[in-house]
Formats: structure tokens, sequence, C-alpha cells
């Protein structure tokens, strides 16, 4: 392409490419060659300086630089007249239109558009294919608009004064234009680029219009405005000759503006916006280099008359992301006020190395707008444990630095629109700190995440919280407002900001009740004082804490409704508020925060210690102590003690909502007493309490007595008490208690004991299980609840020990109810009545139940259960049972029936021991069900007594499966919760005195003849069916039993049938007389009886 001569000099370059226009070629002949002729270094020069000429150049559509051509006037008068290297166009109308083959301007010409007055304006539109190249100058008295589809350059040698300029790839109708309806609008994906100087005269514009626009130079517009804009459709809005807005209605595919160099519209305005053709298509408005937008001093009326006009500066990407790594300058260095700056779209990031200020030197600093859909300030990085997070200033939309550093010159306001989902947040998640007179703004659709402290020193400093949702302020991240005039503003309430216990005191002063909206500004010390009743007696209003603290306070009282506020009144709020090391005494109703509340606590807590003076009625708590409101998201870790009744370590009382609470402290009472409420009644959820509790009566490891609805709840600590006293609840009336567990020791001196709860009452408890020991000297101890009446138990589990006198099971010590899908691995000793699962079964239902652990007693000892009188159907007894007399691998005494259960397990005593039932009297009745001969040490299936029903097997190896398959240890399993945190509230109905009917019933389930009518194995006739042919049958069934797949258990069939008699040992029994052995005479084999399938 280039030839270099032979004395080495650098020779122009010459083109022959047929592509290229003959002022491509002429221009590009200016360039000297790259390739040939030249030194290293020139050639390097050379290289590069053409290379970003072609790669400007070649944007657009083979352009052409030459004076405009082919201009032919369409509507209105002006005459085109061309002198050398100036072209001039003289128009006598005030609008004119000119349609030109080409307009272009080399460096070295000049157009000049004469016109009759600063409003008139001549629109030409290139009707060509080739793109303008504008090198040279251009000036307008008036107002210019050129448009080319085909693309615009104003390259760096470029000089633009007009009136007016706007410079479009998208077209408007002679008709629009004639009217005045600036409507411009087209599918062009050329592109509108300045690099060179465009002035606008004072109050004038500029205005770049097209799918792609570009400043890299200078564009001046001195009180009036810089629009540059992308869109496929848009209008421009005028009031007189000022451009006054741009509306883009219609977005384009990657839309795109950005400014690289300088656009200075000193008290004037600068809009960037962009619009995306729809979401996937989005929007880009960047800025690297500066807009400037000061505030300007204009003269009215003379000289002296003086005032200032702010400028404004909008960056919108509509449809996707405005980025500023540049500066934004809407500064008042010299004088009035600061103006206003907007940066806005779906997305928007702030770089550090961005620069934005509207700061005044005399007036009033302004304010920066950031509106995106969400927005992030800072980042946080999670570490090992996903509750344990550390905060660092790197990521999200801004950093919290940068943020920081920008309130020193601007107020800013960062505000969420449009947003779905967490789209709609504004989360803080580093440090935001400044010390200037400014004010921060946050304005979500959704909530307002507070996860890092932030802190505003300055005198009149502001901070305004706006939200659709609601605000949450992270432990730790406090909101400081330390200034004298500070000033805080909620969804546009203003709040009284406190900084001293003194203020806090005089709240209430006038009329008793604090009514109003209070925020703590900062960590208040109270230990300089000790007051002898509430510092607030009632509030009627909302105190926000803003994650501040109250330390020290000692209050010590002999009246009631004690705290820090004596009574909280409906519709008030107490949130975001901690208070540490509070020695708080009252005689009743008395809690650290507030003695009672009726409204709603939340994200609140305290520590220290709270006593109760009462010996009788106490409602004393950690935090609260009685609560008829709503309770969220607090936890105390408080020492309460008391002498009296409904003591918690959250709450004394509760008649209310308590979620996502829980309690630490120990806790001591005489009645209804418990780790995290008292007692009382409602709603209870994601709760739990770890402290040790004890008290008399009514004892629990979370609550001393509840009623309603409890979900995801546990405690850890250790209970000791008299009676009624459960690891959980010690007594519940008609509760719903859904995914709970205990897991501290439970110690007990009188009946209904147990490692969960003491006694149920007609509730429903579903995946519950207990895994402590449990100790009692009284009646009724269970690994999982001492007593139930009427309460349905379902996949439920215990997995520790428990020991107790009479009435002692691995679930339940007494059952009243219905246990379903349960099991026990655990250690259960008892003196009597002492059974696995239950110890007593009075008329309840015991089904799909698995013992697995080691139960020892006295009398009436089993597997299942010590005693029945109710339903046992599908039960597996796979532990050892050992007693003295009464004693059976599935129940000691029975009343009731047996099912389709089985035994495997080593089963123990003395007399009245079977492999089964020991003693089966009165109306009991078992059928469908096998023990193991061998494994049990049994022969027989039933130490003494009648009602033995159909297939009833003892059977050596290969073992019977048990009826209860894994199935059912699968379902019981799940019962082993792991709750997360919670609060539990109770109903408060403690039982009477006990139930005498009861005791009775379990007196005469324990009855029966001291010596056991045993079935006599001395005969040994010959078998009427073979071990081989029972093998066989339990193939048959087994394989029967898996096409059915129940599933929960295996089918309920078992043995079902015919099967009238069996051999053991070589000795015949009569199954459907249940008499002695047959005559020992040898006979002829019968054939086997047939064997039915199994029940469905």
């Amino acid at each position: 392409m280039t030839v270099a001569n032979r004395a080495g000099r650098c020779r122009r370059l010459r083109l022959a490419s047929p592509n290229l226009s003959p002022a491509m070629r002429r221009i590009l002949s200016d360039f000297p060659s790259p390739a040939f002729g030249c030194s290293g270094r020139t050639r390097l020069a050379t290289t590069l300086a053409t290379s970003a000429a072609i790669s400007a150049l070649l944007v657009f559509h083979q352009p052409v630089w030459a004076a405009p051509q082919g201009g032919t006037v369409v509507s209105g008068t002006a005459i085109i007249s061309t002198s050398g290297t100036t072209t001039n166009v003289n128009q006598s109308t005030n609008k004119a239109i000119i349609n030109w083959t080409n307009f272009s301007v080399t460096a070295s010409e000049t157009v000049n558009f004469n016109q009759p007055s600063a409003a008139s304006v001549t629109l030409n539109r290139v009707i060509g294919n080739e793109s303008s190249v504008i090198a040279g100058a251009i000036n307008a008295n008036g107002q210019v608009f050129l448009v080319n589809s085909n693309g615009i350059l104003f390259t760096g040698t470029s000089q633009v004064n007009v009136g007016g300029l706007v410079a479009s790839t998208l077209d408007i109708s002679n008709a629009d234009f004639l009217a005045g309806n600036y409507v411009f609008s087209g599918s062009s994906a050329a592109s509108v680029v300045n690099r060179g100087n465009i002035s606008a005269a004072s109050g004038g514009y500029v205005s770049l219009m097209g799918k792609s626009v570009s400043n890299e130079g200078v564009i001046t517009a001195t009180l009036g405005t810089v629009a540059l804009n992308a869109g496929s459709k848009m209008t421009l809005n005028f009031e007189g000759n000022s451009l006054v807005d741009v509306t883009i209605d219609a977005g384009v595919l990657n839309a795109l503006v950005e400014n690289k160099q300088l656009i200075k519209a000193d008290g004037g305005k600068v809009i960037m916006t962009a619009k995306a053709a729809d979401a996937v298509l989005s929007a880009q408005v960047n800025n690297s280099g500066i807009v400037q937008a000061r505030t300007m001093a204009a003269l009215t009326g003379g000289s002296s008359a003086k005032t200032y006009k702010k400028g404004s500066i909008t960056l919108k990407a509509d449809g996707g992301t405005t980025k500023v790594t540049g500066t934004l300058d809407a500064s008042a260095p010299n004088g009035g006020d600061g103006g206003f700056i907007e940066t806005s779209g779906n997305t928007v990031k702030i770089s550090d190395a961005a620069t934005i200020t509207t700061l005044a030197s005399s007036g009033t600093t302004g304010s920066w707008l950031i509106d995106p859909d969400g927005f992030t300030i800072g980042h946080y990085a999670y570490w090992t444990r996903p509750w344990v997070r550390r905060a660092h200033d790197d990521g999200g939309d801004i950093s919290a630095g940068k943020l920081s550093s920008l309130l020193a010159t601007t107020s800013v306001e960062i505000q969420s629109t449009d947003g779905s989902g967490t789209d709609g947040d504004i989360t803080v998640n580093a440090a935001v700190s400044w010390s200037a007179n400014t004010t921060l703004t946050l304005t979500a659709t959704n909530d307002i995440n507070i996860n890092a402290p932030i802190t505003a020193t300055g005198t009149s400093a502001g901070l305004n919280l706006n939200y659709g949702g609601d605000y949450y302020i992270a432990n730790g991240a406090a909101v400081t407002l330390s200034g004298g005039n500070a000033s805080l503003a909620m969804n546009g309430q203003a709040y009284t900001l406190i900084h001293t216990m003194a203020q806090l005191a005089a709240l209430d002063d006038a009329t008793g009740t604090a009514s109003g909206l209070y925020a703590v500004a900062n960590d208040i010390d109270a230990g300089a004082t000790a007051y002898d009743g509430p510092v607030m007696a009632r509030l009627s209003g909302t105190l926000a804490g803003l994650g501040h603290t109250v330390s020290g306070l000692t209050i010590s009282s002999g009246g009631s409704y004690v705290g820090l506020i004596g009574s909280i009144g409906a519709d008030s709020t107490v949130r975001d508020l901690g208070l540490l090391n509070a020695d708080i005494t009252g005689n009743s109703t008395v809690g650290a925060l507030a003695g009672e509340n009726n409204g709603i606590v939340s994200n609140s807590y305290a520590t220290g210690a709270v006593t109760s003076l009462s010996s009788g009625w106490a409602g004393t708590g950690g935090l609260i102590g009685e609560n008829y409101g709503t309770i969220t998201g607090s936890h105390a870790a408080v020492t309460v003690t008391s002498s009296g009744n409904y003591v918690g370590g959250l709450v004394g009382f509760s008649y209310g909502v308590i979620a996502s609470s829980y309690a630490t402290g120990d806790v001591s009472g005489y009645m209804t007493v418990g780790g995290l409420i008292g007692g009382g009644g409602g709603t209870v959820s994601d709760a739990y309490a770890t402290g040790d509790v004890t008290g008399n009566n009514y004892v629990g490891g979370l609550a001393g007595t509840a009623g309603g609805t409890y979900t995801n709840v546990h405690a850890t600590g250790n209970v000791t008490g008299v009676e009624t006293v459960g690891g959980l609840i010690g007594y519940s009336n008609g509760v719903t208690l859904n995914t709970a567990y205990a897991s501290g020791n439970v110690t007990g001196a009188g009946q209904d004991v147990g490692g969960l709860l003491g006694m149920s009452n007609y509730g429903t408890l579903t995946n519950v299980s207990a895994s402590g020991t449990v100790t009692n000297t009284g009646s009724y101890t269970g690994g999982l609840v001492g007593r139930t009446d009427g309460t349905t138990i379902s996949n439920a589990s215990f997995s520790g020990t428990v020991s107790g006198a009479f009435g002692t099971g691995g679930i339940a010590g007494f059952n009243g109810g219905t246990i379903t899908d349960a099991q026990v691995t655990g250690t259960v000793t008892g003196t009597a009545a002492v059974g696995g699962i239950a110890g007593l079964n009075l008329g309840g239902t015991l089904s799909n139940v698995l013992f697995a652990g080691s139960v020892t007693g006295i009398l009436t000892v089993g597997g299942v259960a010590g005693a029945s009188t109710g339903t046992i159907d599908h039960a597996t007894s796979t532990g050892t049972v050992s007693g003295t007399s009464n004693v059976g691998g599935i129940a000691g005494n029975n009343l009731g029936g047996i099912t389709n259960s089985s035994v495997t397990g080593a089963v123990t005593g003395t007399e009245n021991t079977g492999g089964l039932v020991g003693n089966n009297i009165g109306a009991g009745e078992v059928s469908n069900s096998t023990w193991n001969t061998t494994s049990t040490g049994q022969a027989g299936g039933v130490g003494n007594g009648e009602g033995i029903g159909s297939s009833v097997v003892g059977v050596t190896p290969p073992t019977i499966p048990a009826y209860a398959t894994d199935a059912v240890q699968t379902a019981v399993r799940a019962a082993t919760v792991s709750a997360t945190t919670g609060v539990q509230e109770t109903a408060d109905n403690p039982p009477s005195a006990s139930d005498a009917a009861a005791g009775s019933s379990a007196t005469a389930a324990l009855a029966g003849p001291s010596v056991a009518s045993q079935i006599d194995s001395s005969a040994a006739p010959a078998p009427t069916t073979s071990w081989r042919q029972l093998q066989e049958q339990e193939e048959r069934r087994r394989t029967r039993a898996a096409q059915q797949a129940h599933p929960a258990v295996a089918p309920a069939g078992g043995y079902g049938g015919a099967i009238r008699s069996i051999d053991v040992d070589g000795q015949h029994f009569d199954l459907e007389k249940d008499s002695a052995p047959a005559s020992s005479a040898p006979t002829t084999p019968a054939a086997p009886a047939p064997v039915a399938a199994p029940a469905q």
C-alpha cells in the first residue's frame, strides 16, 4: 500500500482501495506511511496515529470530508452559497428545512448559518448514504439541527459555536418540525460522537441523540442544557428557546450514553439518559469524565441584584446500568446553594475513583439521588459458620468508604424503586460515617437492612429512612446521630433524639405518659443514678433504640410495673434496644425492659439480674414481666429470681405472641416457672431456652405451663422441681407442639415428670424428642411425657435415661391418649408398671412403636407397656426386659388388645413371665404376634392368663421380622428434632389434684393371680406343622408384605389365619383352645393346616 523512496524518506500514504471515497483518500493521505521508508520509532507513532484515525472514521458509513453538498431547501427560505472554504446559509424565515446529499466539514472549512434570530431553527437532513464528519467550524446565531442516520462525528479539530445544536441519527418529519413537535425516531444503528469543542450560547443547548452517543471532547452550555440520549424514539421538550427535558419514548438494543471528557452546563442542566428495548437488552450510561453543572450567579434588575441558579445532573439508564467512575459536580463554590445530582437505573455502580459533590461554600449543600432497583453499600464475606460474618468494604454498588467521603461534600439519597423480591431493598453491609452537616436518605420500596454501623457526628447531620416494608438493624450495627441538632425521620415522621438518661426520664414528666416518636441516638450509661421505679412510667408511641444500649440501669422498688418502662401501651413499639448489666428489683410485673407489654417489642435484649419480691403472683421475666402483645427477635441473658409464681427467663406471663426469641439465664421461682416463659397461652415459634430452671410445681425448661401453639422450640437446661416437671414444658393444656426437643436433665419428687413434658392434657405433639436423664421419686415418669390425657403423640423418640417409681415409661409414664410412630433407645427403670414405651397404657393406643433399649422394674414390666388396658398394635421390642413378677416382652399385664406385634429382646422374670405378655387377664387378647423363643429366653408367649387369639407364634431362628419395620423407625427418627431458636408461649390451665380414678384403674391393671396358670410343657405330642413348613410360610408372608409396600409399617396380617396348633421343642400346643398340652402318645403327623393370606 506504501512504497519507500530510495533516500529512505517517509512517503505519503497512497490508497488504492476502491471502497474509499476520494475525500477519504485525500484526508488519509495527510498521514505518513506506517509501513515503509521510516524509522522504527516513526513507523510506530504513525501507525498508531493512522490506526486511531481510521478506527474513528470507520465507525461510520464511508464518511466524506468535504463542504456540505447537494443542499436543497424544501421548506422556508434560505440561500446557500460557497466562497472558498466557507459555506454560508443565509436564512430569512424563522424555520427552514434543507436536504443535503452529504454534510461534512473538513478542518479548513467553515459553515455559517445566518438566521433571523436566536429563536430561528434550521433542520439539516442528510439524505445520502455517507456519515457526517465535522472537522472544521460551524457557526450559528440561532439553532441548528443536523440529522444523519449514517452517523455523525465531530473530530478533535471541530469547533461548533451555535445558539443551540441537535445532532441526531434519528429523523424528524417535516410536519412535526414545522409544528414544533420535536419528536425524533428511527432504527439507525449508527453513532453520534463528539471529540471536538461544541459550545452553545448562554441559555442554549446541545443535544446528541442516537442508539449510541459519546462525548470524548468538550461540550459547554452555560445556563443551558446538555443532553446525551440513546433510544429509538424521543421527544425534545422546549420552553421558548430553552431545552428543558428529553423524553425517551422507545428504547433500543444496546443503548449507550457515555462521557469520557468534559461536559459543562453551569447554572443549567446535564441530562444523560439511555433506554433499553426490553429487560434483556440492557442500557448503559457511563461517566468516566467530568460532568459539571455548578451553581452560577445571574444578574437580574441591574448589577446589584444577584440571584443564583443551581445546576442539575441526571444520569439514567432505563432498563440497564449507570456507572460513575469520573466526576459529577453540582457544587456551589462561589455562592448560593448546591445543586442536584441523580444517578438512576436498574443498577447503579459508583466507583471509588468517582468524585461527586454538591457542596456549597456559603449556602446549603445540595443533594445526590441514587435510584436503582436495589442497592448494596459495601459487601459481606461469610466465614466458616453461616451465622458469623465479617464486613469488608468491597463489592456492592458503592463502597461504604466512598459513600462516607461523598457525604462530606453532598447530601445523598439512595432510592430503590420498582423492585421485586430483594431488588427493592437497600442494604448497608459496611460501616458508613461522616462528620459534615449533610443528610443521608435511604428510601426502599421493600426493606432497609442495616448490617453495619451508620455514624453521623455533624452538629446538624441527618438521616432519613423511608421503607415500604421495614428496617432491620443487625446486632452491633447501631445508628448514631451524636450532634446536638442532628435529625432523624422515618417514613416522613420526625423523631425526638435521646442522648442522655435525663432526657429519657423527662419524657413522661408532664402527663405520666410519653406520647411521641423517640429514638436513642447513642449508647447511654445509666450507672450514675439508682432509680426507685420505672424510668418511664408509660409509653404510648415508639421508642427506637437504633441498635444502642442502656448500661448499668439499677432499679430498686417495692411496687409493681417495674423496668426501664413501666408499661408499653397498645399500638406502641420498642425496638432495637439493649439493656446491659441491668439490676432490677420489684414486687410484681417486673422486667428489665418493661414490666408490661401491650404493644410490640422487637429486636431487643437484656443482660443482668431481675428479682421479684412477691411470694404470690410475680409476673416476672428477664426482659418483660407480662406480655399481652408481641415479642419478636428478642432475648435475655438475665438471672431471674422469685419466690412467687409465673417466673420466666424472658417473660413471666404471656398471652400474646413470642417469635424468634430466646433466653439463656437461670430461673428460679415457686410455681409456674420456665426457662423462657413462666406460663400463659398464645403462640410461640422459633424459640429456645438454655438456662437451668428450678421451682416447685409446673416447672419447665422452656415454659412452666403452656397452651396454644408451639413450633420449632427447644430447651437444653437442667430442670428441677417437685411435680408436673418437664424438660420443655411442665404442664400443657390443649397445646399444639410441633418440632420440639429437650436435652437437659429433669429431676422431680412427685407425680407427672417427663423429659419433654410433665403433663399433657388434650394436646397434639408431633416431631418431638428428649435425650436427657429423667429422675423422679414419685409416680408417672416418662422419658418424653410424665402423663398424657387425651393427647396425641406422633413421630416421637427418647434416647436418654429415665428412672421413676410407679408408672415409668420410655415415652410416657401414664398414657391416656395415642402414641404412634415412636421409638425408645434409652434406659427405663422403675418399681411397678414399667414399660419401654408406656408405664401405664390405660385406655390409650400404642401403634407403630419400637423399644430398643432396656427396661427394668419389679412388678408389671413390659417391653412396650408395663400395664395396658388399651390397644397395642404393630409394636416391636428388641430391647431387654427385666422384672420380678408379671413380665412380658410386650406387656407385663394386659387387659386390652395386642395385635401384629413381635419381640426379639431378652425377657427375664421370676413369675408370670412370657415372651409377649406376663399376665393376660380379663378381656385382654393377643393375636397375630410373635416372639423369638431363643433370644427372649421364653418358651411361652404368655406367662399367665387367657385370651390368646389366632396366629400367636413362638419361633426360633430364623427370626420373625418385627412388625414395626425400618419404615417405622425412619418415621420416629425424624422426631429427633434439631429445631432452631424459638420462643414459647403457654396457656396456663394447671391440672387438678392427682386423678384418683386413674390411680384406681392403675391398681386394677396390676391385679391378677399370684401364681401363674402356665401352659404345661411336659408333654411332647407329635407336631402338626414342621419347622420347614413354618419357614416356607414365613417366606411367602415376606413376599406378600414386600408387594404390598405399606408406606409406614409392614402388613398387619403377619401369620394371619388358621394356625390351630404348633409344636415347640417337641411339645404340641392347641392355640385355639389355649389349654394344657395334648396327649403325649405318639400320633401320625397330620397335614399342615392351611395358612390364610396376611391381613391387608
